[in-house]
Formats: C-alpha cells, structure tokens, sequence
C-alpha cells in the first residue's frame, strides 16, 4: 500500500499505482479474508445497557452468510436492492456484507430522513426489502411504497424478526464473485434543487479508498489502532471512512448510537476504549474545544481525519497542543469522497486548505472555459477519471450523469482555487455561493474569521434575498459560555471581518442563536439555516 517511510508527499504520490483485480467483492475484500478463525476483533459496541459488546470477523462473516442465504431463498436476483435504516450497531454492517455476498445493493438509510424522503428513496430504488428497527419503523409510518419493499420488513429489535430469520438459515455461503464496476451500494445525495440522486458505487470504490485512508490516517493501518466517528453509517463517510475503510485493513472499528453530538459522551466513549483513529468534522472538533472541563487529556488519539468544512488555524494548534495530535483535513463527495488531503509526516499543513491530490487522484481547478486554471485562479475543483473511487453513475439518471462530467472531468460543484505549491483551497459551494453587489462571495472564510473572536463558538454564513444587492451576508453566531450577545459584540464582529477580510464581506445582520442546526456528525447545515431565513422573511412580509 503505502510506505509509512517515505520521506515526502511526492514521492508519496509518484510510486503509488493501481492494481484493481478482475474480481473483487466488498464483503470479501472487509470481512471474509480476516475471518480466519483467530476471531479477531472487527466491532466493539455499546449497547443500550452501556456495556461494551466485542464481535468478531468471524461472528460477522458467519451472520453475513446466513443473510445471504435469507435473500437468496426469497428468490431475488442479483442486483436487487436492499435498503437498511439502522444506526451505528452490529446488525448494520452484517446487512451490507450479507446483500454484497448474494451480488445485490445496499441502499442506506438515515434515522434523520422525514417519511417523504424515505418514501423518495425507497420508491426511487425500487427497493425489495427493508431491514430496520423500532425506531425506523416510526419512521416508515405513512409510507406505502415500493410495495414491495414495504411488504418485506425485518427488525433487528422489538420482535427481532431479523435475528430469528438468520437464526434459522444456512452458516455457510460462497460470496459470490461479482466485477470491480458491478453496483454494490446506492447513497443519496442532494442538490440544489428537485429531489435527492441515487450516488452508484461499485464493488472497486473501497480499493478507491484505500490509499487515501491510508495517507490522512498518517500512514494507516498501525499497532494498536482502533477507529471511531460520530458519523452516520447512513452516510457515505460513515459507512466507508468509519466503518467499512477500517475493516479493509483490519482495523476495529468502536460503534455506539448517538442521535446527536455530544462531546462529554463522545470523550467517555473514546477514552473507555483507547481510540486511536478518529473521524470528525471541524464543528464537532470545536464543540470539543468549547467544553475543557471534558478532560480532553485523557485521549490517545494517533490520527485525526475532518472534513465537510475547512479546518482553522486556531483549530489545528488547539489539536496539536491539547489532543497530542494533528488534524489532517480531507475534501471529496459523495460521487467521489476523499480525494484531497494531508499528512503531516510528508508535507507541510497549511490552515485552511484542503491539502494536496492523494496517492491515485486527479485532481485540478478548471476555469469556465474547462482548461486548467493558473495558479490562485478561482474556478471549479474537478476530478479526473478513471478512478476506482468515482460513482458509476446517478441511479437511474443518464442526463444528470452526463451533466456531471466535462469531458475526462467530474465537476464537483465546489469553487477554489491552488496556490503555487499544488495545495487547494475551498472557496464555496457553487450553491452556498454568495452573490452580493457583484461580488462572489464564499461562507467559509467569513466564518473563520468569526470563530477567532473569543465569545464565539460557532458561526454559519449564508445569503438572504436582497432588493439592493441581490444577496446580503448574515450570520448566525452561537455565543461561548456567558457571552452576551449585544449590540457591541454585533459591531465588534463586523469590524473583525471589515479588517480582516474586505467591506464587502461584512455580514448585513448578526443573528446570536442558542444553537446551530447540526447533523449527527456535527456539520452545520446551512441549508436549514436558509429555509429558516425565508420563513421569518415571509412572516413579516406586509
């Protein structure tokens, strides 16, 4: 894989090589090879009791065939779908592996999708079956199709339907051979506008993975490391990054349900188990860093991995000198995830970028004109093909594939620019894109600037409607401890900004919340904070 003694990111990057076999299967690439019959361990997890609960490969690949041998003796064929609405938990990972053994597609679902999206996704896979729990068959309620799917539900607690079916099937099941490119998993990401697009990946995307996790782990896998994020399994960063990337190496991974980010929690659990990998967001990182009374200290971290958002100087230093460890960040999507970031072993960090290509991507800032742009040049971050990591394809959707690509290129839809030293910076989603008085505007480096004054904890920047400039800049800021959200503080932050940055990005209004909307992970979602916006818009509208 790669060389943990390298002694810099290009020769790093230079000697790394694909090798992406004629036949590979997801499940046997994460699971089968380790179950060797050492029951090594693949999931420590904490049970509803608080008790921690070890499973091994062996357990894992042993259950997995019994699931696969329960879809095959209802006659599905190859390919069908299979949609899962599980938290992070041991019934999770045994569903992929077993659906990827019978040459079918998981469809991950989110305990925090509403029953419209749900009954979107399933109806748009044209699912067969559903495996869940009590928690997630409240959330089916009202949804009537696919039929099909509705019609086949397992639960994995309650009356436990799931387990019992296994329990009485078949332990042995030869995974079935399926091709690099075959589907194995459909997400589901959205857009700017219209409903939310099936993301296709194939049983190759986890060697896709493999180099990129290895180089921002710093040189992952090592002795004693153990893996955990607070991210979603549903997602496509806690299924492949937290979950399914470790197990590739045969690295544990640390699992426990959390509805939402809780530092205090997320500490206790980490420290419990000696976690030496960790994936986080820079919100969630900051959440930590609000909160010293938490005993930070306490942690064993060896690798930090955030994403989703750029990672402030103030944050990194805060890492390095309170965490005894770095954060490297990441960039990517879920059409493509994880194809830029760093390492600090090999190359320099710089605060605030999203790092270098890593070892087998492509990775380049196109112009308007689709060429290459120069060097500080704002344009669109495009990734090349082929790549292992790259979605096949939108479910069922030709033309929005198409619109995807220019040429060998897929647009990522996120505008930055590369400096002289081949490291890329984030400027803004082309859809978080800030259009005011001419100018183009991106959140995140106003935000930055914002959560470098003391009392603020943290900061989302958005665009409202504005008759004058076509968009005005606001800011939502959540205060630190017994800071007072007043006028002075208002005027202080819009002179930070003034000096800092330009006029023209000073935030038009301050809005102090007491929190922010947060996924589970702890990423602000500023599309929440817009549909909020046009709401009290329309309520004082004469």
């Amino acid at each position: 894989m790669l060389d943990p003694a390298s002694r810099s990111y290009r020769e790093v990057y230079s000697s790394f090589h694909w090798r992406i076999p004629d036949v590979c299967n997801l499940a046997a690439l994460t699971c089968d090879r380790h179950a060797d019959g050492s029951k090594r361990t693949a999931l420590i997890h904490r049970a509803p009791s608080g008790e921690f609960e070890r499973y091994s490969f062996d357990w894992m690949q042993e259950q997995a065939n019994r699931f696969a041998n329960v879809l095959t003796s209802l006659g599905l064929p190859r390919g069908s779908r299979i949609a899962l609405l599980l938290g992070q938990e041991p019934a999770t990972p045994v569903v992929h592996l077993g659906v990827w053994k019978a040459a079918m597609v998981t469809v991950p679902l989110s305990h925090m999708l509403g029953a419209d999206a749900l009954a979107h996704r399933l109806q748009d896979s044209d699912a067969d079956l559903i495996v869940t729990d009590e928690a997630g068959l409240a959330a089916l309620d009202g949804v009537t199709e696919p039929r099909a799917a509705m019609g086949r539900i397992y639960l994995t607690d309650g009356d436990a339907s799931f387990w019992r079916a296994l329990a009485s099937a078949s332990a042995r099941f030869e995974t079935l051979a399926t091709a690099p490119e075959e589907p194995a998993y459909i997400t589901y990401t959205s857009g700017t506008s219209g409903w939310a697009k099936g993301v296709v990946k194939g049983h190759q995307s986890i060697l896709g993975l493999a180099p990129s996790l290895a180089f921002s782990h710093d040189f992952f896998p090592q002795a004693g490391d153990l893996s955990w994020s607070p991210s979603d399994w549903a997602w496509l960063a806690g299924m492949t990054n937290a979950l399914f990337g470790p197990w590739l190496f045969g690295v544990p991974v640390l699992a426990y349900r959390s509805r939402r980010f809780d530092p205090e929690e997320a500490i206790a659990v980490m420290s419990a188990q000696t976690v030496r990998n960790l994936l986080m967001p820079p919100t969630a990182l900051r959440m930590l860093r609000q909160a010293p009374e938490l005993q930070v200290e306490r942690l064993a971290l060896r690798s930090i991995i955030s994403g989703g958002e750029p990672v402030d100087e103030g944050l990194l230093e805060w890492s390095a000198g309170v965490l005894r460890c770095p954060v490297n960040a990441v960039f990517g999507q879920s059409e493509c995830n994880m194809v830029l970031g760093n390492n600090g072993l090999v190359m320099q960090v710089k605060a605030g970028s999203l790092g270098r290509p890593m070892p087998g991507h492509r990775v380049a800032i196109l112009g308007e004109d689709g060429t290459e742009a120069a060097p500080g040049q704002l344009g669109e971050i495009a990734i090349g093909r082929p790549d292992p990591l790259m979605m096949l394809g939108y479910w069922r959707q030709p033309e929005a594939t198409a619109a995807k690509f220019r040429g060998d290129w897929m647009m990522t839809g996120d505008l930055g620019w590369m400096d002289e030293d081949g490291y890329f910076w984030f400027h803004s989603r082309s859809d978080d894109l800030i259009l005011s008085a001419g100018h183009r505007i991106g959140p995140a480096e106003i935000e930055e600037v914002l959560l470098q004054h003391p009392a603020v904890a943290l900061a989302a920047v958005i665009g409202v409607p504005d008759p004058l400039r076509g968009e005005a800049i606001k800011a939502f800021v959540q205060l630190r401890g017994s800071a007072s959200g007043d006028e002075e503080l208002r005027s202080a932050l819009r002179d930070r900004v003034r000096n800092r940055l330009a006029k023209y990005e000073v935030p038009r209004e301050i809005e102090f919340v007491s929190e922010l909307p947060l996924t589970t992970s702890g990423k602000v979602q500023r599309s929440a904070l817009r549909q909020q916006a046009v709401a009290a818009e329309e309520k004082v509208a004469p």
